[in-house]
């Protein structure tokens, strides 16, 4: 029967289009179209800059991208963004500046990579620096009523800052901060040192050695204070037929302090002398206060004398 079947021509091409369906079914159905993923966030990273260059890292931005994957299902399946890389180049740069490099890879194997989104990111690099600056201790709050802060010392006078020269640039002053609120004896603690700016914020990026000093303070009570008038003292006398017509001062009155000793009896404060000596007009002059050993100004400590004069009989 099989001989009548293959003499027979249209069974013949029956059984090659049922053959050739059949082959046709089985290939296709072994074809899986691919599949396509994209995973993200992936924090970029990026490779060493060159060695000896002195650059550091400023800004990266934007600090991760997205990646877009395709390949069989069951791969593209098993991909998750902890199993992709991303990175720029550095090892290129060698000068200071901000640069658009392009974003690389690694996915997963059996996939293959579509795109980087953004494909491109902005890297800003600038050169490291060193300097050292003095150490100046700041005392926060005030000490309790009837004591002051008679002196602060620090193990540290001077440290080493370093980092981005653009950063240390912006550092007006390396300051150890002290907190001596209610305080009424004297103490030692350790501070951090920090650099700060013009405006009092701590510069990023900066480092400083050592970070830490032991700051002293002194406290002690507070000597008494007394405010008093200021009495004008002078030499000599105007020319021939001129008189001293007025005499002022300002301020008329000044705060000193000292022992209560040194204070027993002090009734007023004498400037240091003006001369007058053959004056024939206003005499103006700025001179210190004359105090008695012990006694020191609180704040003032010159005052602004003016004098008058005029011919006799003329006033």
């Amino acid at each position: 029967m099989m001989d009548r079947l293959l003499e027979n021509g249209t069974a013949l091409k029956i059984i090659s289009v049922i053959v050739a369906i059949a082959l046709w079914v089985t290939a296709n159905s072994n074809r899986t179209p691919p599949t396509v993923a994209t995973l993200g966030p992936i924090p970029l990273e990026w490779t060493t800059l060159p060695q000896g260059s002195d650059l550091m890292v400023m800004g990266l931005k934007p600090g991760a991208v997205t990646v877009q994957i395709k390949g069989p299902p069951t791969a593209v399946n098993a991909a998750h963004s902890s199993s992709l890389a991303a990175w720029v180049s550095l090892g290129q740069l060698t000068r200071p500046g901000t640069y658009s490099l392009p974003v690389h890879a690694a996915i997963p194997a059996g996939t293959s990579l579509v795109a980087v989104y953004p494909s491109r990111v902005v890297v800003t690099v600038d050169r490291v620096g060193r300097v050292k600056r003095a150490v100046t201790v700041r005392t926060i709050g005030t000490p309790d009523p009837g004591y002051l802060v008679a002196s602060v010392n620090t193990s540290v006078p001077s440290a080493v800052l370093s980092g981005p020269s653009g950063d240390l640039a912006a550092v007006t002053e390396l300051v150890a901060e002290v907190p001596v609120a209610g305080r009424k004896a004297s103490f030692s603690q350790q501070a951090i040192l920090q650099p700060l700016n013009d405006e009092g914020r701590i510069v990023p990026h900066v480092e400083v050695n050592p970070v830490l000093a032991t700051v002293s303070v002194t406290i002690k009570p507070q000597p008494p204070e007394v405010t008093l008038p200021v009495v004008v003292r002078y030499n000599g006398q105007p020319a021939a037929g001129y008189q001293i017509v007025s005499i002022g001062v300002e301020p008329s009155t000044v705060t000193v302090t000292g022992s209560a000793a040194a204070l027993s009896g002090l009734t007023a404060v004498d400037t240091a002398p003006v001369d007058l000596s053959g004056a024939r007009g206003p005499v103006a002059a700025i001179v210190g206060l004359s105090l008695p050993p012990g006694v020191s100004p609180v704040a003032v400590n010159r005052v602004h004398v003016s004098i008058r004069i005029a011919r006799s009989g003329a006033a």
